[in-house]
């Protein structure tokens, strides 16, 4: 499987870019945004930009839920 860059934007505007493959967990998301923001995982928030789709499943893998680097994502706390 091969990595991907997905960017990740806060309520602010603010873009976090990270490296990740169809196999990454919601999760592990979490912990690469967390690495790159100085929060914390488990409090941030991701979901699909622009809808009310929140991807709350942290066992569930990229893939599981469509996710690809064109895939607009947002985080909040």
């Amino acid at each position: 499987m091969s990595d991907f860059k997905l960017i990740v934007t806060d309520k602010l505007g603010r873009q976090v870019t990270v490296t990740a493959n169809p196999s990454t967990t919601v999760d592990q998301l979490k912990e690469l945004v967390a690495d790159k923001t100085g929060l914390s995982g488990p409090e941030i928030i991701l979901g699909k930009k622009n809808t009310y789709v929140i991807y709350s499943n942290g066992t569930a893998t990229l893939s599981n839920y469509k996710i690809d680097e064109r895939t607009p994502l947002f985080m909040r706390q």
